[in-house]
């Protein structure tokens, strides 16, 4: 799975812990969806004429809930708003800076929501690290969340299609994929705790097998992955897509419901 969508997750879910009180000490900078950050900072957008200048706000995650705590914030929650691009699919695009949709933090407050969005700005040379900037893009909103369906119903759309896209792998010669899929399969079988998103102990076990499922079985990305794939024949080849767009969108089905374990606050 792309850091870009895990770490606002973690960021979320940490920040619920802090807010009770319970961050792990070495969150910030040793937490696996830092490892490829050269630094994570958060900045208000202010209008200045025509454009939007950025206005630094906290100079890491950990000042940055510290700082919102102080604001009275009382949750983290996740937000995600697919593209509607016709030439290409979320799908098609998650492998690329910016691309697979928007994934959004937002933090509640009793006079309304914050919401937050990552910019990634790759290295300057190859083997360097990103410097990952996220930015207030709204203040003080009221926007109705989507009722999200409880996890067994999600769990269930996810066995489905693993199941049918492992044996769609399988009889096409793609063995390894095959494996990753069966992965995913397996987790929301499994009784185990994953910890590259989420703080220990964070939300009940279905959940969690929920978030390895797609940690294990997401192989959606660019050069080499399951996107890349083309067949020859046509049959096939709608067959390869519906499946994939299948898993693709349940997954991140999945992530949302995941990433919102608790309800909204009165």
């Amino acid at each position: 799975m792309q850091g870009s969508i895990a770490q606002p997750l973690s960021l979320a879910a940490h920040g619920n812990a802090y807010l009770s009180g319970k961050l792990e000490a070495d969150y910030f900078p040793y937490h696996q969806t830092f490892a490829f950050c050269q630094s994570v900072r958060f900045v208000d957008l202010q209008e200045s004429g025509e454009e939007m200048k950025e206005e630094a706000f906290a100079t890491d995650p950990e000042f940055w809930f510290e700082k919102l705590k102080e604001a009275g914030v009382r949750q983290f929650r996740i937000r995600y708003i697919a593209s509607h691009d016709p030439e290409m699919s979320n799908r098609l695009t998650v492998g690329y800076p910016g691309g697979g949709g928007r994934w959004l933090i937002e933090t509640l407050k009793p006079q309304g929501s914050d919401f937050w969005e990552g910019h990634w700005e790759a290295p300057a040379k190859a083997g360097g690290k990103w410097q990952v900037t996220y930015a207030r893009v709204q203040k003080n909103a009221e926007l109705p969340e989507p009722r999200m369906p409880p996890p067994q119903m999600v769990k269930s759309k996810m066995e489905g299609a693993l199941r049918d896209i492992s044996k769609f792998a399988k009889a096409h010669g793609q063995e390894d994929f095959a494996e990753a899929f069966m992965r995913g399969l397996n987790a929301l079988k499994e009784v185990r705790w994953e910890r590259k998103v989420y703080p220990p102990e964070y939300a009940p076990l279905e959940y969690q097998q929920l978030l390895t499922a797609v940690i294990e079985g997401w192989v959606f990305g660019g050069e080499g992955s399951w996107n890349d794939l083309r067949f020859d024949d046509a049959e096939t080849q709608q067959e390869y897509d519906r499946l994939s767009d299948q898993l693709f969108n349940f997954m991140n089905l999945a992530l949302l419901v995941v990433a919102n374990p608790w309800p909204r606050p009165d």
